[in-house]
């Protein structure tokens, strides 16, 4: 009887490992993957998964801010930006196709938004949503 907002494992993971795969390949795994998790497991489906869209590069800076330049801070999956840039593509198709809804998070000039424009925009997608 009540709304819960959550971050996803599923939906995280779906992208982490379609992203291993050949792109003609993400639209059947993540239709397999949904019927797997969602259908035959039975785990919850989320009415709406929000993917903040921040491309690779904007993300680097945003990581090496966060270590101020520390590279031995960095986890496996930071330090490898084409890993980075497959996985982004990965999620960019699946908002494409419905899996997931994009915010953007960059402003005109492509630096990233504030975490309270941010959060405004989440906010007003829930409000309509739920």
């Amino acid at each position: 009887g009540g709304t819960v907002v959550a971050g996803r494992y599923t939906t995280s993971n779906a992208i982490h490992q379609a992203s291993k795969l050949s792109p003609d390949k993400w639209k059947p795994f993540l239709d397999w993957l949904y019927d797997f998790e969602f259908d035959k497991l039975g785990l919850p489906r989320p009415d709406a998964v929000l993917f903040l869209d921040v491309p690779p590069s904007a993300a680097v800076k945003q990581v090496e801010k966060r270590y101020d330049g520390d590279e031995t801070k960095k986890d496996i999956h930071e330090k490898d930006l084409s890993y980075l840039e497959k996985c982004y593509k990965t999620a960019t198709f699946a908002c494409d196709h419905g899996y997931m809804r994009r915010i953007e998070c960059l402003d005109s000039d492509g630096n990233v938004k504030s975490v309270d424009e941010i959060a405004d925009t989440i906010y007003e997608i829930v409000k309509k949503e739920f």
